[in-house]
């Protein structure tokens, strides 16, 4: 059988033919008489089909489906062309599912990694702590503490007073005094007039002293404009005050 014809009908005709030529010329019809010889004729036309697995599929047709091809000419024919149709698509399919995956993986080494922007956006969501070094670059930089305009009110740094280390807390304390003063100053406020203050220690416990008379708990100034004290205390400090 010449399998270097792409046509597989005209295969399988050329086939049968050249079978039949090559019985003429060797003088064996009378070979091939009668029911037995028939049968033994498509024995030998089934014995030399190509390829192997075609063969192999048709003798097992014969001998368990369609016993009628194998004793008649035009029934084994239309079963081989039948036969060997399939096994051309076959082929044809393995093929080129072969040559699609060798592509897809010559592809696939060739370009570069792809990253998947989609499974990194879910491992941000479950892991909020997950960044990068741009970004927590960034957001350092971002939560840095800004020093104020016009610098340290004690030695103009880029630092804010309370974090000065060349002013003691005392200076500090008047130090802010004075800014809020100017800057109420500046802004046309009334500025309130403050009683007389002394600090003193007592037990340690901090508080001052009104006058030298009225004595209070004493908290550090936070730079507020007005301050707070008890009923009792405000009824005696008409008391204690000398015009």
């Amino acid at each position: 059988m010449d399998l270097t014809q792409s046509d597989v009908s005209e295969r399988i005709l050329q086939y049968f033919r050249l079978f039949r030529q090559l019985v003429e010329e060797e003088g064996l019809e009378g070979c091939f008489i009668g029911n037995e010889g028939a049968k033994e004729r498509y024995k030998l036309l089934v014995a030399s089909i190509e390829p192997a697995t075609l063969r192999d599929n048709i003798k097992s047709i014969i001998k368990y489906q369609n016993r009628a091809a194998g004793e008649n000419e035009r029934e084994l024919f239309d079963l081989v062309v039948k036969m060997a149709l399939e096994q051309d698509r076959e082929t044809a399919v393995e093929r080129s599912i072969t040559f699609r995956r060798a592509k897809s993986n010559k592809t696939t080494a060739a370009s570069p990694p792809v990253l998947n922007i989609d499974v990194m956006d879910r491992t941000k969501s479950k892991c909020p702590g997950l960044r990068t070094n741009a970004s927590s670059a960034r957001d350092s930089k971002s939560g840095e503490t800004k020093g104020p305009r016009d610098g340290c009110l004690k030695c103009g740094g880029a630092h804010y007073l309370s974090k000065c280390p060349d002013a003691s807390e005392d200076e500090k304390n008047n130090l802010l005094l004075l800014h809020c003063g100017e800057r109420k100053k500046d802004s046309g406020r009334e500025v309130k007039r403050a009683k007389r203050i002394k600090d003193c220690i007592v037990e340690d416990d901090r508080c001052i002293l009104i006058n030298g008379k009225l004595r209070m708990p004493y908290c550090a100034n936070s730079g507020s404009d007005n301050s707070m004290i008890g009923r009792s205390k405000a009824e005696d400090l008409p008391n204690w005050t000398t015009v």
